[in-house]
């Protein structure tokens, strides 16, 4: 019982690894997807910005 008992720790300690970097990433493809968004909506605004302010 006691021989299993520190590789059972291990086990957890890598899993609860494995699912924060998952977690990083999925964090980190989400922020790219709305760094892509803003790179394309912001000059959509500015444009309509401009367009509203020459009226």
């Amino acid at each position: 019982m006691n021989v299993n008992l520190p590789h059972e720790e291990n086990r957890n300690i890598v899993s609860i690894g494995n699912s924060y970097s998952y977690f990083m990433d999925s964090i980190e493809n989400i922020i790219n997807d709305i760094n892509k968004f803003i790179m394309i909506i912001t000059p959509i605004m500015i444009y309509y910005v401009n367009i509203r302010n020459h009226m």
